[in-house]
């Protein structure tokens, strides 16, 4: 089932802990309108809106609007959790997942 908008806001603001409140005051928004995204009420939402919102939910605007998927945002997390790795951890890093895939 392909999620909407509103849905992966939602899914979103819950994974990170964060009230409608917290994000309404987060993006600049009502609480009202935020409300209504998340549930599927709003028909289009700004641009600058949908940017604000996937900074502050740490996505892309493509996992956003459903233009990628789960495993792409992961990748793209991965990936800059990676970078501000020191070299040391990232050594470190690249025994685990030598592990991990011995696993399977």
């Amino acid at each position: 089932m392909k999620l909407t908008i509103g849905k992966r806001v939602k899914e979103l603001r819950v994974k990170n802990k964060m009230t409608q409140e917290q994000l309404a005051e987060a993006v600049d928004a009502c609480v009202g309108y935020i409300s209504k995204i998340e549930n599927n009420r709003v028909n289009n939402i700004s641009l600058s809106l949908a940017c604000e919102l996937a900074s502050v939910l740490n996505v892309s605007l493509g996992y956003l609007v459903g233009e990628s998927t789960e495993n792409e945002m992961m990748d793209e997390e991965m990936l800059r959790k990676y970078g501000a790795c020191t070299a040391d951890e990232k050594r470190k890093l690249l025994k685990i997942v030598d592990i991990l895939r011995d696993e399977d």
